[in-house]
């Protein structure tokens, strides 16, 4: 602010956090987590057959299939979403925040040039569920919600009114507990390990798509533009790091068939 209204002529904390993290002064980063390909998929199917838990299928499906960091996600408007090209334009966020003393929704545009971005649309289950959510919100949501001239917006609470992303952590917790205890009285009728579901928030939704991505292809300019990174080094430690991973398991798996002499 010191810097817009000059009374400053730069910032002398640019560059601050970026220095801690390749300088290793600051905190040890806490380890990312991302669920596999089983624990992603057990997740959303126990949503799409639960009576109770079915209406949020949509929000889950969009958030695991584009990416979208939650507060972009849950301001996604029926603007935003082209489902002729496949795409969906990310140009603003709706956030939770106390502002001026009131606590409440406010629109927000992305903090760097390189989260504005369209997207493209890679899992046909996103589009399904967009297009059918598109083709019911008049039914379902008669008031439309305006905010800083944005409406129509797609994600919404029982009320009508608008989704924070602590609405959308809530539900992950109840969700992954019923499903975890249907899983263990199923594993144990079956005598086998259950395959449970680890505890994670919305933005471990975020890192399980960008580990799909990054197992998917090794273009990193491409990796980085659809997740909005602005830094390059961001896109290539958690690519790298998802490969060596992935490498590790490979290794584990093809060594026992492998014989020299």
């Amino acid at each position: 602010m010191a810097v817009d209204d000059d009374y400053i002529r730069k910032n002398p904390s640019k560059g601050v956090y970026r220095s801690l993290k390749t300088e290793g002064a600051g905190a040890p980063p806490k380890k990312r987590i991302a669920l596999t390909m089983t624990q992603q998929k057990n997740f959303l199917r126990f949503i799409s057959k639960s009576p109770m838990y079915s209406h949020w299928l949509p929000v889950m499906v969009v958030l695991l299939g584009t990416g979208m960091r939650v507060a972009e996600c849950t301001g996604l408007t029926k603007n935003d979403v082209d489902l002729e090209n496949n795409t969906i334009s990310v140009n603003h966020n709706l956030i939770y925040r106390v502002i001026d003393g009131k606590a409440g929704f406010h629109i927000t545009t992305p903090k760097t040039a390189s989260g504005t971005r369209t997207i493209p649309i890679l899992y046909p289950q996103v589009a399904e569920q967009l297009r059918t959510l598109i083709e019911v919100m008049d039914t379902l949501y008669p008031e439309d919600l305006v905010m800083n001239g944005y409406h129509g917006f797609l994600f919404r609470n029982r009320e009508g009114y608008f989704l924070s992303a602590h609405n959308i952590n809530r539900a992950i917790q109840r969700i992954s507990i019923a499903y975890n205890a249907e899983e263990m009285d199923q594993a144990e009728l079956e005598d086998r390990e259950p395959e449970l579901l680890p505890h994670f928030s919305v933005h471990n939704m975020r890192h399980t798509f960008c580990t799909r991505l990054c197992e998917s292809t090794n273009d990193i300019k491409f990796i980085q533009q659809v997740m909005g990174h602005a830094d390059f080094s961001t896109t290539m430690d958690i690519y790298t790091h998802i490969t060596q991973e992935n490498m590790r398991e490979k290794a584990e798996a093809i060594k026992g068939n492998l014989v020299l002499m």
